[in-house]
């Protein structure tokens, strides 16, 4: 759906599955979608992890072995779930 946004120079922001458009929430669901999640149970809420300190330790350590193609896309996939969380919390903000 992105690329009719593009055609029409609309700028947007991609909150979960929902475009935002100047205050405006759009959701585009097919029905073999629909049906595909319909009873799916939601994942539980994870509590952090008493060892943070040293899993990010380790994944530091990971990092700095790990060749320029991964550390590429572990780049990414980190700056795309810190944007989504971003947008996440910035709309309750606007919400409340």
């Amino acid at each position: 759906m992105p690329l009719i946004f593009g055609v029409y120079d609309v700028s947007y922001v991609l909150v979960d599955e929902e475009y935002v458009i100047d205050e405006v929430s759009i959701k585009f669901t097919s029905r073999i979608r629909e049906a595909r999640t319909k009873d799916e149970p939601k994942p539980p809420h994870i509590p952090p992890d008493p060892n943070r300190s040293r899993q990010i330790a380790q994944i530091v350590e990971l990092l700095m072995e790990a060749d320029e193609r991964t550390l590429r896309a572990v780049h990414s996939v980190l700056r795309s779930q810190s944007i989504r969380e971003k947008n996440i919390s910035s709309n309750e903000e606007t919400t409340e």
